[in-house]
């Protein structure tokens, strides 16, 4: 795996302004006790999206991620599942997705398990950081410690595997609107919130692509990249990337579109 510091002043015209992050913060590197990935799409073009397992409910290494679910993908009416929702029979058996904010997680996830969900995809609603996902407490508006005592107990008997998909993720999903999704145990792997922002990595990572397609991908993406740490008169053309991933959604065009989407 190869990362490179994403140069901040692009080729004028070249690409969508960047959103404007102002995350100070180094958050967490995830792994396969909090990691899970979400894919939809058919056999010629896959998505997908990183999410974080909630602090309660069933964790990533529990056997329901290892083995996978897959169900339709509901969103919740009203849309933070703050109350019964009024699509409550579309949501049975189903992935719901609510939106973060309105009330506690506790409240989403009690409103899922009424309703018969088999899942909970929390987007949340941090624009400032639009990459960013965090495992979820019963009662905590931001990332805590793995809780103890009466509140982990507490947790385990919830039912509904649940998960926090970052605010990117969320319009992904918004404008693919897929029917199906599907949610597997991440594993170990880099998220893109875990850089900093004085020195964001974007990282190329994808089995999918044939040598000369990646090859390709990277005299696409070269005039974007930076070496980091930056090495003597080293150009990014010179690295050694042998895989390449889709971008998230910074960089655009007709070109960059076609590697994201293989």
């Amino acid at each position: 795996m190869v990362g490179w510091s994403l140069a901040l002043l692009l080729v004028a015209g070249a690409c969508a302004s960047p959103p404007q992050v102002t995350r100070k913060a180094v958050y967490p590197k995830r792994s396969s006790s909090d990691s899970a990935l979400l894919e939809w799409g058919n056999s010629a073009i896959i998505h997908n999206a990183d999410g974080v397992v909630a602090r309660f409910g069933p964790a990533a290494t529990h056997p329901e991620f290892e083995l996978g679910i897959e169900a339709d993908l509901v969103t919740a009416s009203p849309r933070q599942g703050c109350d019964p929702l009024t699509n409550s029979k579309a949501a049975f058996t189903q992935i719901i997705v609510m939106h973060r904010g309105g009330c506690s997680f506790r409240q989403k996830v009690a409103t899922a398990e009424a309703a018969g969900a088999a899942a909970l995809i929390v987007v949340n609603n941090d624009r400032r950081s639009p990459d960013r996902a965090f495992a979820m407490s019963l009662d905590a508006e931001d990332e805590e410690p793995p809780p103890e005592g009466a509140e982990a107990e507490e947790g385990k008997k919830i039912r509904v595997p649940s998960l926090m998909v970052s605010y990117a993720a969320g319009q992904q999903l918004r404008e693919h609107s897929p029917r199906r999704m599907r949610i597997f145990a991440g594993g170990d792997r880099p998220f893109i919130e875990s850089v900093t922002d004085a020195a964001p990595l974007l990282y190329l990572v994808h089995n999918a692509l044939a040598p000369a397609e990646a090859e390709a991908a990277k005299a696409l993406l070269a005039p974007y990249l930076l070496p980091h740490p930056p090495r003597g008169g080293e150009a990014a053309a010179d690295a050694k990337i042998t895989r390449a991933t889709r971008t998230l959604g910074v960089l655009k065009g007709t070109g960059l579109r076609a590697v994201c989407e293989r």
